[in-house]
């Protein structure tokens, strides 16, 4: 039973055509680093394709199940970059921010001295995608092992 079932006076019900649930199956999405959705609506589907395109072919999976190992190693590469873009942006935001309060500042450590003000500033964001990059890092090693495997025991199996 969902809460407005359990609400007689409740005056929303959720959305009830398909333009609304699927604008509303996106209402939880914040970064795109966990959930299902892998290219968000601002990045480049084709780029995508190409990128896993190019990961398949060195990946080269045979079977159904090791092509699905290979997709979980692309999409987890494609959202690792994803991480790793957003730490950049986010240093390279910062810089602009606090640059005007480091004047008079040798410009060679400016660069330094405005990350670090940067991560004083945002320090638990920079923790969560820290976390989210581990968890990253560790569902593509793990898929990675999985498809190694697969594969060594059908080369083992076609040998025979």
């Amino acid at each position: 039973m969902s809460p407005a079932e359990s609400k007689p006076n409740s005056p929303s019900t959720g959305p009830r055509t398909a333009e609304g649930k699927a604008a509303s199956s996106m209402n939880a999405m914040r970064h795109g680093l966990t959930g299902r959705v892998v290219v968000l609506p601002s990045e480049d589907l084709k780029v995508y394709r190409a990128f896993c395109q190019d990961l398949m072919a060195d990946l080269a999976p045979e079977t159904a199940l090791e092509r699905q190992y290979a997709q979980t190693f692309c999409d987890t590469q494609w959202r690792l970059n994803r991480a790793r873009s957003y730490e950049d942006s986010m240093l390279a935001l910062g810089h602009f921010e606090h640059a005007d309060s480091l004047e008079g500042v040798d410009p060679d450590a400016l660069p330094a001295l405005t990350a670090a003000k940067v991560f004083q500033a945002n320090s638990k964001a920079f923790v969560n995608l820290s976390l989210y990059e581990q968890r990253l890092a560790r569902q593509q090693k793990e898929a990675l092992r999985q498809l190694q495997e697969l594969q060594a025991e059908r080369k083992a199996t076609e040998a025979v």
